[in-house]
């Protein structure tokens, strides 16, 4: 990050890529960077429009994004970006994605839609600048020590998706996978059990496999094109229970992300075949 500041902007050397190294130093900068802007929008943006408070993780997360792909060089294509727009004719949503690593905040980024909410849990609340920024944004925060406190949550949450028109985006996993293949962890049943209960459609989004291009224990970064797929939204079917909706989606998500695997071409392909030859 520093690097970046310091080049003289008038040298070639300004505009390049950052060295691999440099790379996950800058995008940990950005990200701090990133969370103060969000808390300074969340406590500015609501005096000048109370109604804008909920497309401040809009604001933030497609500022970051268009201001940090370019440095890491990654490219992001969206297939069925359309189906998003269902999140504007009046009906809240479920939006589920799969949680490869910190990174994920870029594809975030690229397809967050506005009036859109994270939930997340609730230590991330504590974590200086990020935890202040998700507050004033109405970021949903679940405390997984309390057992009993799900059905009472989620009853809140429901009430303040209707209340202000609002999605929820949920990463079903709960966790980083650092997937190296294309897989996914068992599903967390939270954003199923919030669908049966209010009887919202969900949007599944999967990210393809991207460790051929970061390796989080190396902290390495390589230039790369990452294909995003928008699912066909899945409504809850009359007395499905949350087990048998969460299943299904995670199987539909699971065949998206063998099926981007096996394109030829596709990063996540490569993955595939070095796979295949061990």
């Amino acid at each position: 990050m520093l690097g970046l500041l310091s080049a003289n902007p008038q040298s070639n050397a300004f505009h390049q890529i950052p060295p691999q190294a440099g790379r996950l130093s800058t995008l940990i900068g950005l990200v701090l960077v990133g969370s103060l802007t969000g808390v300074v929008a969340g406590l500015i943006v609501p005096i000048f429009s109370s109604s804008w408070r909920k497309n401040i993780q809009w604001l933030v997360a497609r500022t970051f994004y268009h201001l940090v792909s370019p440095i890491i060089g990654w490219e992001f294509v969206v297939e069925g970006e359309e189906r998003l727009d269902a999140c504007y004719l009046g009906q809240s949503h479920v939006l589920v994605g799969n949680h490869q690593s910190m990174v994920d905040i870029l594809y975030l980024g690229r397809i967050f839609p506005k009036t859109c909410v994270v939930m997340a849990k609730k230590e991330l609340k504590y974590v200086p600048l990020l935890g202040q920024y998700m507050a004033l944004s109405r970021a949903v925060f679940v405390d997984r020590q309390k057992r009993g406190s799900g059905f009472q949550m989620f009853q809140k949450v429901e009430a303040d998706m209707k209340k202000y028109k609002l999605n929820l985006f949920i990463f079903p996993e709960g966790t980083r996978s650092n997937a190296s293949t294309p897989s996914l962890l068992p599903f967390k049943k939270g954003a199923f059990h919030l669908s049966v209960q209010a009887n919202l459609p969900v949007i599944p989004i999967v990210c393809e496999t991207y460790s051929a291009i970061y390796q989080p224990k190396r902290s390495t970064f390589e230039s790369g094109k990452v294909i995003i797929k928008v699912l066909e939204p899945i409504h809850p079917k009359e007395g499905q229970s949350a087990d048998e909706l969460c299943a299904s989606v995670r199987e539909k998500m699971l065949e998206a992300l063998i099926e981007l695997s096996e394109r030829p071409g596709s990063i996540s392909s490569q993955l595939t075949k070095d796979h295949n030859h061990k």
